[in-house]
């Protein structure tokens, strides 16, 4: 089969391979690309598939750029098709169906996959990973035959999921391991307040939970939780949110070092030359992100860098926004750390409102903060990030303003 050249290719169509074809096209208009996705779908706001669930999406942001955009640009587009190997010396990959493409600079943005942790039975039917607009159309088809649902995991995804399943019209129980709700984006207040918010939606919830297996003959029909005997937890649907794992295979067969993902410096190059991995796949500096914002500004780097320019990725401080169940919240840093470490912090919460805020120094200089009840502050607290603003200005600008 005869091979098709280009001069750019990327693997994956959401926010790190965006990032990438933006910034390509943007510096080198005339450069043949190519997008190779194994959805069928133009590449679209995958954050936004928790709310698609239940139609709760903005239908005019969901994709990310029409078909025309590709058309102008001359992208070209080849969806619902999955790379089964890269040949790095050849400067080649092959497809399912058999093609064969050249590149002179290949970009890795395959994302990731829902992890799947090792409970016995959980390949039931009525079992579901939430990753794709695919997975909450199966969700939302499901959901119709079924009126209890538990959803395993009670962080900021799960929750979204729970919400999800509940304006569905499900009986939704959450499953959580840890002691509180969130407990990576919020002190030990600002989750007890949290958990009194989705009570209050008639969500349950049950913490420090061991989950022994599921149950049910083919289907699920239950969660069996504690020790010995325990207890079973009735629903026809289990919705599993545990976290990700890279989509590294790919460059592992092809002799690209991975480590828990694909190893990329700070210009998002691999080990292999003329490859790059942006996004949920790469591995910056022993860590693996997994955040949409960071993955398009990877994507951007590694656009650049194929296009032949430098550019280098600086990381910035992770921060959350939950707007879901009626609440909003804001967390920005590393709370758990924070706490564990035992910070100086400045706490205001205004019982009348309901508003929330916690605030984190270290040596003296704002590092971090929450804010429930309210989004009025997420700005000023997400740029205040390393500018060395101390406790007064913090106060002044969050607090007291």
């Amino acid at each position: 089969m005869e091979r098709k050249s280009y001069d750019i290719i990327i693997i994956g169509n959401a926010a790190a391979g965006t990032g990438a074809v933006e910034s390509i096209r943007s510096l080198r208009p005339d450069a043949s690309v190519l997008m190779i996705t194994s959805e069928p779908e133009l590449g679209y706001f995958r954050p936004m598939v928790s709310y698609y669930l239940y139609d709760a999406h903005k239908p005019n942001y969901f994709y990310l750029h029409p078909r025309e955009w590709y058309e102008d640009n001359r992208i070209d587009l080849c969806l619902g098709t999955t790379v089964t190997e890269l040949l790095p010396a050849e400067k080649c990959l092959k497809t399912q169906d058999g093609a064969q493409y050249n590149y002179d600079r290949l970009i890795l943005a395959s994302g990731s996959r829902n992890n799947v942790p090792p409970i016995r039975n959980i390949d039931k039917a009525g079992v579901f990973t939430v990753r794709t607009k695919k997975d909450a159309d199966d969700i939302k088809d499901y959901a119709k035959n079924v009126q209890e649902a538990v959803v395993i995991g009670g962080g900021l995804l799960g929750l979204e999921f729970a919400w999800g399943l509940k304006t569905l019209g499900l009986d939704v129980t959450v499953l959580e391991i840890a002691d509180r709700l969130l407990p990576r984006q919020l002190d030990h207040e600002g989750s007890r307040l949290f958990e009194e918010g989705v009570l209050k939606t008639g969500i349950k919830v049950r913490k420090e939970v061991k989950i022994q297996e599921l149950i049910g003959k083919d289907a699920v029909e239950g969660v069996l939780i504690g020790e010995g005997a325990g207890e079973i937890i009735n629903a026809q649907m289990v919705l599993v949110s545990a976290g990700v794992k890279p989509n590294k295979e790919l460059a592992e067969a092809a002799g690209i070092a991975c480590s828990r993902g694909v190893i990329v410096d700070e210009a998002m190059r691999t080990s292999a030359e003329g490859i790059y991995a942006a996004g949920d796949v790469a591995e910056v500096g022993g860590t693996v992100f997994g955040l949409w914002p960071m993955s398009l500004e990877m994507g951007k780097v590694a656009g650049t860098g194929a296009s032949g320019m430098d550019a280098a990725w600086k990381m910035t401080v992770p921060s959350s926004i939950f707007k879901s169940m009626n609440m909003q919240v804001f967390s920005v840093g590393d709370i758990m750390t924070f706490e564990s470490k035992g910070l100086r912090s400045i706490t205001d919460y205004d019982r009348h409102s309901g508003v929330y805020k916690k605030l984190y120094f270290e040596d003296g200089v704002y590092v971090g903060g929450i804010q429930m009840g309210s989004l009025n502050k997420s700005g000023v607290m997400q740029k205040s990030i390393g500018k060395g603003v101390s406790v007064a200005q913090m106060v002044e600008d969050v607090i007291e303003k």
